[in-house]
């Protein structure tokens, strides 16, 4: 209908939206969503990945500042196609390894035990 938004089905909405629908309550949803619009398909995934497991730690708000102030002083200024891609520099690298460490983010995770 005219006049109406369109609600993209599952399959043809960006990987970043659909990652980020579990942190809809989280204040910062919105900038999240645009900011990490504009990293690599690997740095999306790595930076989601960062910000659930540190959902999962309990320092969900540190990760998000940590993020957020990486993103300023480091992220912003790459080119989209390697922003965020731990595998594209070391300095990526480092960057993500320090953004665990200040926020609090156990890595590497713990290992499941198998199940006998």
């Amino acid at each position: 209908m005219a006049g109406q938004p369109h609600e993209q089905s599952g399959a043809n909405r960006p990987f970043i939206d659909i990652a980020l629908d579990s942190f809809s309550e989280h204040p910062e949803h919105d900038q999240l969503r645009e900011m990490l619009g504009g990293y690599s398909p690997n740095g999306q995934i790595v930076m989601i990945s960062f910000l659930m497991y540190a959902r999962e730690d309990g320092v969900l708000d540190k990760a998000v500042e940590v993020l957020e102030r990486t993103h300023e002083t480091h992220w912003k200024f790459q080119h989209p196609e390697m922003r965020g891609d731990p595998d594209m520099t070391i300095a990526n690298a480092s960057h993500l390894t320090s953004m665990m460490s200040e926020a609090g983010v156990q890595w590497p995770r713990p290992q499941n035990p198998p199940t006998t």
